[in-house]
């Protein structure tokens, strides 16, 4: 598989992230992605439910990461991103649908073949669910099946570690927000648990390994 060990491949890069998600069938959020101004009309004009999210393709933490509350809205988002005869450099819009009613997202940390931390991240002031946007984390009532999902991936494409983002379903279903090879520690630290350490152990048993 193409795929196996390229954790960082799609690093800071939605787009790619979304393909290889295609790529493997995993349940992720919908997904709208224009490169010019026309493919970004046509999402407009069949586009009925609203609110969408637009993103940053390669942003993180939440940042520039923005509601789209109607079809107003997004010709304007549009119109800035494609102006009409623009010639410029190459301009991406991103667009997700919005699940509305989620009061947090889930945050688990793949480390070799084992879950290194899993937590729910939760912000009471705003519906973007980053701990830098504010949010708290919790780690208990972390569902299994989620943690056996991730898993999943990381065995079946042999990552070295990894870090997953999901929504929990009323319905217990999984959808994947994005991963990450290069993610924060913040919230682990502050219960016991030293990704960066356990990455470095990791690598040094891995290196062993192969001497």
């Amino acid at each position: 598989d193409v795929y196996k060990r390229q954790m960082y491949y799609t690093y800071n890069d939605k787009i790619k992230q979304y393909e290889i998600f295609k790529h493997l069938k995993l349940p992720y959020i919908s997904t709208y992605i224009a490169f010019n101004r026309k493919k970004a009309l046509q999402i407009l004009n069949k586009t009925k439910k609203y609110p969408l999210v637009t993103k940053d393709p390669y942003g993180a933490s939440g940042c520039e990461v923005e509601l789209v509350k109607n079809k107003t809205e997004l010709k304007k988002i549009i119109n800035k991103t494609f102006p009409p005869n623009y010639s410029g450099e190459k301009a991406q819009l991103y667009l997700q649908n919005f699940i509305p009613n989620m009061l947090g997202d889930l945050r688990i940390i793949t480390i070799g073949n084992k879950i290194a931390a899993a937590y729910w991240r939760r912000n009471k002031n705003d519906w973007r669910h980053n701990i830098y946007q504010g949010a708290e984390y919790d780690f208990v009532n972390i569902p299994k099946s989620a943690l056996d999902f991730c898993l999943k991936i990381s065995k079946s494409q042999k990552f070295h570690w990894m870090s997953y983002d999901l929504f929990i379903l009323p319905n217990g279903k999984i959808k994947l927000i994005e991963w990450s090879c290069n993610f924060g520690s913040k919230a682990p630290m502050k219960v016991g648990i030293d990704i960066r350490k356990l990455i470095s152990e990791y690598i040094i048993n891995y290196l062993n390994k192969k001497l």
